[in-house]
């Protein structure tokens, strides 16, 4: 439409310019002219009347600037975010008093008590995530709260994070081909290549990571869309615009961040940069610290990593909402790979099949076309496979499911989900 409505003008304003030039007097032929062409007008000087065609000229022009506004408009920005292996009881009750109490897992424990417990699980929640608990609950939606019998899990039987990932970028599980972490290019076409062959996606579609696994994961070379992953985050200007966050934290582990990852600090300062200046239609952001630190067994750095991915989220969201481009068009979209064990302290550790509650996932989402229902306590299951669906919606395009029963999460759009109540799950 605005290619046509482009021509259109043109075209307008070439049939006026002849058209006032047959309207003037032919100006007669020089003495000593051989002949007068019937074209020779055309190169003969005129005295064009623009009053006569500025009217229309000014019609067309408004014209074009409102089919432009309007395309401008009907653009939708999408961003999402994952904490790689966070845990939704930490979203939804804040810090846990057991591992909190443990100088095994938190070592300085009176410090991080004063800095994250609470008598109440929402005091504590918000305390662990401000943003989180004030401007998405207050205008976005988040899912997960096991304890309303509000359900997200995924549906791989593996419970890590490649297939995790995959899942959630595929639309459907693969176990039969992604059942390890080895970065081998998923056979798998994802919602994010999908998109990035459409038209009004091309070449404006980006991802960041700090695992170094995800050039693999969404098979960059044949999706042709850029994937910076690793230490390509670790550029002179990244590491300038986090210097005192990345000494701080090479001090701390006493040795250098391991060669297949960044500090999330890197990643977030490369994709935030990336977005000023090239203003993508779809960035997908992942960060890691949070899976690591849960690995190291550091419970406090854990809750660090999440507290400082929920500063930058408001910050972002700050920059999204104050960017012409992206301003009152932009979906903020942020969930997990994968939960982690709960029924003791050690198994806080790990995550993988058999592990109890390493398939329980969580879901936040906020956007000019998302209703704002804070948290959802309605009873429902959702699956990690329907955020691939999610995603294509949110920028008003269309991704479809292997499975027909597969759909997107709809109340994201306002619409009536299917809700079943169901069994409480462990």
């Amino acid at each position: 439409m605005f290619y046509n409505m482009r021509i259109y003008a043109t075209l307008c304003f070439i049939l006026l310019f002849f058209h006032s030039l047959a309207a003037q007097k032919r100006v007669p032929a020089a003495s000593g002219e051989a002949f007068s062409s019937p074209y020779s007008v055309l190169f003969q000087p005129h005295k064009l009347r623009f009053a006569h065609i500025r009217p229309a000229l000014t019609t067309l022009c408004g014209q074009y600037r409102a089919q432009t506004e309007r395309e401008a408009a009907a653009q939708h920005y999408l961003v999402i975010v994952t904490l790689d292996g966070f845990r939704w009881q930490e979203i939804f009750a804040g810090a846990d008093s057991v591992l909190l109490s443990d100088p095994l897992y938190t070592p300085d424990t009176a410090i991080y008590k004063d800095c994250y417990w609470a008598v109440t699980p929402a005091q504590r929640r918000e305390r662990l995530f401000p943003f989180l608990w004030t401007t998405i609950a207050g205008q976005g939606q988040l899912y997960g709260n096991r304890l309303l019998g509000n359900y997200v899990n995924v549906a791989n039987k593996m419970w890590f994070s490649y297939p995790g990932y995959n899942e959630m970028f595929t639309g459907q599980p693969d176990d039969a081909r992604i059942f390890t972490n080895i970065k081998v290019a998923n056979p798998n076409e994802n919602v994010l290549e999908c998109l990035n062959r459409k038209k009004g996606f091309c070449d404006k579609v980006v991802a960041f990571s700090s695992w170094d696994a995800f050039p693999a994961i969404l098979n960059e070379k044949r999706a042709c869309l850029p994937v910076f992953s690793g230490n390509e985050n670790r550029t002179k200007k990244t590491l300038q615009a986090t210097l005192g966050y990345y000494q701080q934290r090479k001090a701390e582990r006493g040795k250098r961040w391991p060669k297949k990852e960044c500090f999330d600090a890197l990643t977030q300062a490369a994709a935030t940069e990336y977005m000023r200046n090239h203003h993508p239609r779809i960035a997908y952001i992942a960060l890691g610290d949070t899976d690591e630190a849960a690995h190291a067994g550091h419970y406090d750095r854990y809750l660090d990593a999440a507290r400082e991915t929920d500063q930058w989220l408001g910050e972002l969201w700050d920059f999204l909402q104050n960017d012409p481009t992206y301003r009152n068009r932009t979906t903020l979209l942020i969930t997990t790979d994968h939960g982690r064990g709960y029924e003791t302290p050690r198994q806080w550790r790990r995550h993988r099949a058999g592990i109890r509650g390493s398939d329980q996932i969580w879901l936040a989402a906020i956007g000019p076309t998302t209703p704002p229902l804070g948290e959802i306590k309605q009873p429902m299951q959702l699956h990690q496979q329907q955020i691939a669906s999610t995603i294509a919606q949110l920028v008003g395009s269309n991704f479809p499911a292997r499975q027909a029963e597969v759909r997107a999460i709809e109340t994201i759009f306002g619409k009536s989900a299917e809700t079943r109540l169901i069994t409480a799950k462990n």
